[in-house]
């Protein structure tokens, strides 16, 4: 997506839990344990800190 638009940043999920989506998701569920959301969380600031870097 990047590729075809300017001024976009993609925060990764996927990516971000790796092999390891069964110990970030809740069972039976689609939403992020505890330890997901602060996974989540690393993401997205990396995503926006060049945003807010001087």
């Amino acid at each position: 997506m990047e590729e075809h638009h300017e001024n976009i940043s993609i925060a990764d999920a996927y990516n971000g839990f790796y092999e390891n989506q069964a110990d970030y998701i809740i069972e039976g569920d689609i939403h992020p344990t505890t330890e997901g959301q602060r996974i989540l969380a690393d993401v997205g600031i990396e995503v926006l800190k060049p945003y807010f870097e001087n």
